[in-house]
């Protein structure tokens, strides 16, 4: 409701479309705040294209942007758009631009310590050049912060120096379960197996709660005992119906 909210009122393009190519418009557009904003050495020397991975994508329209041959900017919008409306408007206008930036350069390290039969490793990350997360950490009070969610510096090595453990913090890990899906991510595997189309997605994942095969808790959708008896019904009964690709093939005819 309210991505249909800022189309209907003009801010972003028609949003039931699985593209992730943008117009000419769009894409000069980007490059336009791109240069202003950021400078230069974060424009790639050409436009930067993608192609959908999701299976029969609905791609009759580009991908959801900032409407308009110039993009307002989530600052100019605020006190105009509802938190949310808000909220999603910047997510779009950072994803956008984002996707016509350079790429960041990182620098990885991998140091491998041992201790007659024990063995560590540790890893280390460090941003030489942010490119495209740039645009995601511009209106953070303190963008060190950011950068410091994103790398993980090293102390200085010496390949075959001695070190000393001054101090070890054990942490005992558990094998755990794949999470359950929440709302987003049934949607997404829903999108990878080619079965539905954004505008049947929200319909969905409305329909499996009201009828009782699932409800939420904290996010994630647990089936309820009537899901379990449906579907070994129809797995009984009717298995080409719950076949996975039986509705992905109804697209392709």
């Amino acid at each position: 409701r309210t991505a249909q909210h800022l189309y209907e009122e003009g801010y972003i393009t028609y949003m039931r479309t699985d593209s992730v190519s943008l117009s000419n418009e769009a894409i000069q557009a980007s490059r336009n705040v791109i240069g202003a904003r950021y400078g230069n050495d974060y424009l790639p020397e050409k436009p930067r294209t993608f192609k959908t991975k999701v299976k029969n994508a609905q791609e009759a329209h580009e991908a959801i942007r900032p409407a308009g041959s110039s993009f307002k900017a989530p600052d100019e919008l605020k006190g105009i758009l509802a938190d949310s409306e808000w909220k999603l408007y910047d997510l779009i206008w950072k994803r956008t631009l984002a996707s016509q930036m350079k790429s960041a350069k990182l620098q990885m390290t991998k140091v491998d310590i041992t201790d007659g039969s024990a063995h560590f490793e540790a890893k280390g990350k460090v941003i030489k050049f942010p490119g495209f997360l740039k645009v995601y950490v511009e209106d953070i009070d303190d963008p060190n912060q950011d950068r410091d969610d994103h790398e993980n510096v090293l102390p200085a090595l010496i390949e075959g120096m001695d070190l000393i453990g001054n101090l070890f913090n054990p942490k005992q890990h558990f094998t755990k379960p794949s999470p359950r899906y929440t709302e987003a991510s049934l949607v997404k595997e829903l999108e990878n197996l080619g079965i539905g189309r954004p505008s049947t997605y929200a319909a969905i994942m409305g329909n499996i709660q009201k009828r009782g095969y699932v409800r939420k808790v904290k996010g994630a959708l647990i089936p309820t005992f009537t899901a379990y008896a449906v579907v070994q019904f129809l797995e009984r009964y009717f298995t080409d119906m719950v076949n996975l690709q039986f509705t992905a093939n109804l697209e392709d005819t």
